[in-house]
Parts: C-alpha cells; structure tokens; sequence
C-alpha cells in the first residue's frame, strides 16, 4: 500500500544528507582502479526469523561523524545498498540475494529494527525490517529481495553513491540518472536504471519523496 507523500525541504536537507558521503565518494573515486565492486545477485534459500541488529540510531551529525572515524557509511543502491569505507575508499555490496543474517548483521550498528511480514504483494509474502529514518529492506526465502526509503513525513539521511534521495529535485534526478518519468496509479513515477520512486508532481520542480528497488510492495 502507498503510504502518505509529504513535501520535504530541499534547502534543509541537503546539506546534512551529502556530508555523511563526502569523505567516502572522493577516496572511493581514487581507489576505483584497485577495487573494484561486486554487482553479482546470489540467491539464497529458505526462510529464518528476524534477527535484530544492535546499537543506537545515529544523529545527521553522528554520520559525519561516522565518515570521519571510519565506520562505514550506508548507502542505496539498485543492487541492494552499499557501505562505503571512508577510510579506504572501497564499497562493501550488499546485493540483492544475500542472506538476511548477513545483512542484518552488516547493519548491526543501527538501531534494532522494527519487524513484521507482508502477506499480501505482488511476489508473495514478504518478511520485513524497517528502521526509524524510514529505510525498510525486504526478505523472501531467507534472502534479502528489495528495499524501500520514504513516507509518513520522515527525512531520511541514505542516498545513492549519486547524491540521490528523499527530497531531491527532478532535476537532480535527470542530472544523475536516464530517468523515465510517467504517471500511475501510485502518482508521478520514475525508473532510474534499476532504481524506481515517486516525485510529489510532474513540474520541474517536484521532489523525490519515496525511492525502492528490488521486490517492493506497492499495490497498484
């Protein structure tokens, strides 16, 4: 089910959203040569529980933070999502297909995550976790299948290794990406490579207000 579009201010959030990533695009850049990221999609089988991650939910400021002391930084991607090392430059994937205990045991630094099953979408029932920024990841048959970012008002601080997120302009995303934009029954949709998410109207100057990737669970 779509949940709520709410308008979110480019102005305030663009700062604290590109911070976090700064330090780790620039070594990532310079260390792409020597290595190079995995983008294969292994599939695993069978299904577990939840199991929740530890620690605290960090602060915008706590993810500069983070940048700067070495623990990793996440990012989203249309394979799956990222961490990013500031302090090697390199990018750890966490592709669509991993184990749910992997995952949840890379992201072990966020806060424990809410959890639940989907029964009714698309691919079938889908098990979830979701975070309070709003991040929820998706898991079918023990494997992590898709994710999605945005709704009930929420700001949050993930975007793409491009700068794109909750908030962003049209015009960013047409900068970024060879985006398709057309309308649905969900509003005003775009496809970004494997990447899709709304805009909150068609103008120029629309915002991105949710992003997914993967198997989702938007009934259409």
């Amino acid at each position: 089910m779509t949940r709520p579009i709410y308008r979110t201010d480019p102005a305030a959030t663009a700062g604290n959203r590109m911070c976090a990533l700064l330090a780790a695009l620039a070594l990532l850049s310079a260390c792409a040569r020597e290595e190079p990221v995995e983008t294969g999609d292994p599939v695993a089988k069978d299904f577990t529980a939840a199991v929740p991650a530890g620690g605290e939910t960090p602060e915008p400021e706590a993810s500069v933070t983070a940048a700067r002391s070495g623990t990793p930084v996440l990012a989203i991607d249309g394979d799956g999502l990222r961490l990013v090392d500031p302090e090697r430059g390199s990018a750890r994937p966490l592709v669509f297909g991993t184990p749910r205990a992997a995952v949840l045991a890379a992201l072990a630094d966020r806060s424990a995550p809410e959890t639940g099953r989907q029964a009714e979408c698309g691919a079938g029932p889908l098990d979830f976790a979701e975070w309070p920024d709003g991040l929820r990841l998706y898991f079918q048959d023990r494997a992590f299948r898709g994710w999605a970012l945005g709704g009930r008002g929420r700001k949050p601080e993930l975007s793409t290794m491009s700068g794109l997120a909750i908030g962003s302009l049209r015009a960013a995303l047409e900068a970024a990406y060879d985006a398709r934009i057309f309308e649905s029954t969900l509003g005003t949709e775009f496809t970004a490579g494997a990447l899709s998410g709304l805009l909150d109207g068609p103008g120029k100057g629309a915002q991105v207000t949710h992003l997914w990737a993967g198997v989702s669970c938007n009934f259409r």
